[in-house]
């Protein structure tokens, strides 16, 4: 997926400006690239979770850690 693609391993996706109307504690709505729709969820630790949100799916791009200043390590299955 082209989309996909444009979320390359070693992102900073602090880059990326939340959206508090519709983002809550864990569960974090961004704006990505050309407006795409990212979702954020992370635990109480270190790990956040990232999926591209297009046509109603959600797509795994991978984790970042806040120990690793939120750089997105690109994985095709989920870890956590």
């Amino acid at each position: 997926m082209q989309r996909k693609e444009k979320y390359q391993n070693g992102l900073q996706m602090m880059q990326f400006q939340r959206l508090g109307l519709i983002s809550v504690y864990n569960s974090n709505y961004y704006v990505g690239f050309d407006n795409d729709l990212l979702y954020a969820k992370s635990d109480d630790d270190n790990t956040t979770e990232w999926w591209l949100v297009y046509n109603r799916e959600f797509i795994y791009l991978g984790e970042s850690y806040t120990s690793q200043n939120e750089i997105l390590t690109r994985y095709e299955n989920r870890c956590t």
